[in-house]
């Protein structure tokens, strides 16, 4: 089965000569390289009962490597059932038009980070109003960059519970199951905040455009006219559905091993769904043209990808989603947070400290560090 690991080992050299990587860019292709090889060290081990050798190498751990995501995944998402209230959840998506793309490429640190304050203060503003929930809901948002074709299209996906925290905080209002806010309105509010604040930002000259003021100008007012577009899609049967769907976004990189199909004569093949037509297609890139579009998915160093306001915000996460539960009457003891060990047991299938041929002990025999491998 083709793997990206093997893309990255093939051309990733030729790759990192023909363009000019920033150092995030590089360290994640040099990671996806090494993962689980000996490069990185490892362990072997020996079962105590029936004597069958084990060799295990290290993960790289890099937050865009496609085989490293498993385990954090399930743990955000055991972390994220304990929060969870008995309302319906709502799936809201964000996007940008097409025509910021290119600006959002040359300044993405910035602007990354209006995108996800400008949508969360929208659906924060509008909830609070007494026409709708008239109080302060709770955001999980998270960043998705790409697209199915691997081109640059960043979005936000928000899971939003049906419930708001009035000001008093004596009660709560909870959103019609199949109502949450108007999606157009929404959008509107959405679009004059976030190119204010790219006016602003240009202004006091911190992004950068490529042409001159008179350009910038009449791009905001062209985006001003433009009809922006924001889901807010039904809340799904399970709660538990919709947040192990959201992983999806919160824990996976841009393109998965599945999804792979060949690498042959310079070019890769893998699959994609058409969102026009709702089809699975295929499509071929070069491995340049490939690995280009795949970094730039690659994020600047320490860009955090899952924020949370409102009522869930870090601050007030405690104190407010307790009072929430309390006046939903679903309060319930803590549970234990699982430990590593259940959640590769979960994950696998098995105890990863046992014999997968007779379910002995594994004994470590050795460890093996990434400088030995260096050296020798």
């Amino acid at each position: 089965m083709l793997e990206l690991q093997d893309i990255v080992q093939t051309y990733g050299e030729e790759f990192r000569k023909a363009h000019n990587l920033i150092h995030q860019q590089e360290k994640a292709l040099a990671s996806i390289s090494n993962c689980r090889t000996e490069k990185l060290g490892g362990n072997v081990k020996v079962c105590s009962d029936c004597g069958c050798y084990e060799i295990s190498y290290n993960s790289c751990r890099n937050r865009h490597c496609n085989k490293c995501q498993s385990i954090k995944r399930h743990q955000w998402i055991d972390e994220r059932l304990k929060d969870l209230l008995p309302v319906p959840y709502f799936h809201v998506v964000f996007t940008i038009p097409q025509e910021l793309h290119s600006l959002f490429l040359g300044n993405l640190k910035t602007l990354l980070n209006e995108l996800f304050t400008q949508s969360a203060a929208t659906v924060l503003q509008l909830a609070e109003s007494k026409k709708f929930l008239g109080g302060q809901v709770g955001i999980i948002s998270t960043l998705h960059t790409w697209g199915q074709n691997l081109s640059f299209h960043p979005h936000i996906h928000m899971m939003i519970p049906g419930v708001g925290l009035s000001k008093t905080g004596l009660n709560c209002n909870r959103a019609s199951r199949k109502f949450f806010l108007p999606v157009k309105l929404m959008a509107r509010i959405f679009r004059a905040k976030l190119l204010i604040r790219l006016k602003q930002l240009y202004m006091e000259g911190h992004i950068h455009f490529d042409e001159d003021k008179t350009n910038f100008q009449a791009l905001i007012e062209c985006l001003f006219q433009k009809t922006w577009v924001v889901y807010a899609k039904k809340p799904f049967a399970s709660t538990h559905y919709l947040l192990r769907y959201l992983s999806n976004y919160t824990h996976k990189v841009a393109i998965s091993n599945s999804r792979l199909i060949s690498m042959q004569n310079g070019n890769v093949s893998f699959r994609y769904k058409d969102y026009r037509d709702g089809k699975q297609k295929e499509m071929t890139l070069s491995v340049m043209e490939f690995l280009r579009r795949f970094c730039m998915h690659v994020l600047p160093k320490g860009f955090v990808r899952i924020r949370h306001y409102g009522v869930l915000s870090n601050t007030h996460r405690n104190k407010k989603l307790l009072l929430l539960k309390s006046l939903l009457g679903c309060l319930q003891p803590l549970q234990p947070k699982k430990s590593v060990l259940q959640l590769v047991d979960e994950l696998i299938g098995r105890n990863p400290l046992q014999c997968r041929h007779c379910g002995g002990n594994l004994l470590t025999l050795r460890k093996t560090h990434a400088e030995e491998q260096n050296t020798g």
